[in-house]
């Protein structure tokens, strides 16, 4: 098949940048090297990046976990008062 812009594909020519011998892109910025914008990192390492999106997820995570928990103690809370209050109802003298 011819490759090309005839076929609709990329040409040689088109192909900049492209280091066929190392087998990787030359415009691919470095690993390690690293740019601040606006207080974050720019160019940083995939696992790096997953491992932020983990610690971040997990710490949403005890979160909502300490909200649900908190909810639940105030949810007891108020029932046992309502409790106590119906059990101290004052008895009626004649």
């Amino acid at each position: 098949m011819p490759e090309g812009p005839a076929r609709g594909g990329k040409g040689r020519e088109k192909e900049k940048g492209r280091n066929k011998a190392e087998g990787r892109d030359e415009r691919e910025e470095e690993p390690g090297k690293k740019e601040e914008k606006g207080g974050e990192e720019v160019g940083m390492k995939s696992f790096e990046r997953i491992e932020r999106s983990a610690r971040e997820s997990a710490r949403k995570t005890k979160r909502r976990r300490n909200r649900d928990i908190e909810r639940e103690s105030k949810k007891k809370k108020k029932e046992k008062k309502e409790k106590k209050k119906k059990k101290k109802k004052p008895v009626e003298r004649s």
